[in-house]
């Protein structure tokens, strides 16, 4: 299970109070969230990169209808987020979304770029945690829509 974890890790992202959609159980500082008729949700579809805001940097609880502030992807922002399993990565690598879990805290390698969030910023081997750079949304690669 998710908890609150602030993983910004370089940079100065600019940030945006948005509503939260109030059928949105939980969410966490942490989150990568997207953005649905103007309200975040948590993003935990490969698909979601369309929709993609940004990373959640206060957290809201179960039913309520307060606002969140999330911080927009920037170019000087590096992010740190947890892998779907333990995964060799090299700088540039495309990262999307991971749909298997729960949490809106995971990612997955993609090999190609199809629906891409993120790409690698630090390589390594064996990692179950990735240092990365959000993409632009004019960036964004093989979107699903």
């Amino acid at each position: 299970m998710a908890v609150d974890t602030y993983r910004l890790r370089a940079g100065d992202p600019k940030t945006q109070v948005f509503p939260k959609d109030t059928t949105t159980t939980v969410i966490l500082v942490g989150d990568m969230l997207k953005i649905a008729s103007g309200e975040v949700a948590p993003a935990t579809a490969t698909t979601d990169n369309v929709a993609f805001r940004g990373v959640a940097q206060t957290s809201s609880d179960a039913g309520s209808s307060n606002t969140v502030t999330v911080a927009l992807p920037t170019n000087d922002a590096e992010w740190d987020f947890v892998l779907d399993a333990a995964t060799t990565m090299a700088v540039d690598d495309y990262l999307q979304i991971d749909n298997t879990n729960s949490d809106a805290q995971t990612l997955k390698k993609v090999s190609g770029t199809t629906d891409p969030v993120a790409v690698c910023t630090k390589a390594g081997t064996s990692l179950t945690e990735v240092r990365v750079k959000f993409l632009m949304p004019e960036r964004m690669l093989g979107d699903a829509s």
